[in-house]
């Protein structure tokens, strides 16, 4: 059986994680969070800086921002509604996450002969550990790692 290398395997793993980016929900609005420095979206992922809560300003918009893609200043009501377009709709920016993962090789067993043979490993994975440390130390167990890479994921 033939497999890919490797760098196959990583851009696989790349992939997945990207897939899975895509099709998660956002992470709904949260106003005290905001205020206090998390990061925030509109609904098309472009960052908002500059956010301001103007407390005694007339009517329901009191949040006040700068979209930076648009270099456009805009307001939204308590929720992260915009009476724009809901395009500019807040949302929570995704949380970033690092993680280390070992590739381990995998023998191939061959049936007839009942030998393993490495010639053209298949490569396996472990679940992310959150330091490259933690990793290597776990490695230790298992004489067969091929690489460790660091990995990079939001929520």
């Amino acid at each position: 059986m033939r497999v890919r290398p490797l760098h196959g395997v990583f851009q696989e793993l790349c992939e997945r994680v990207q897939e899975a980016r895509r099709e998660g929900p956002m992470r709904p609005f949260d106003l005290k969070a905001a205020l206090a420095g998390a990061p925030v979206v509109t609904k098309q992922g472009d960052p908002v800086i500059e956010l301001h809560y103007f407390d005694k300003a007339v009517g329901v918009r009191k949040l006040y921002g700068v979209i930076s893609t648009h270099v456009t200043i805009c307001g939204w009501t308590d929720d992260g509604t915009s009476d724009w377009s809901s395009e500019f709709n807040l949302f929570m920016a995704p949380a970033k996450h690092e993680g280390w993962i070992n590739i381990y090789r995998t023998p191939e067993v061959d049936a007839d002969a009942s030998v393993s043979s490495v010639s053209d490993p298949p490569f396996h994975t472990t679940y992310p550990f959150r330091t490259k440390q933690i990793a290597d130390e776990h490695a230790t167990k298992f004489p067969d790692r091929a690489a460790c890479i660091r990995i990079e994921w939001e929520d």
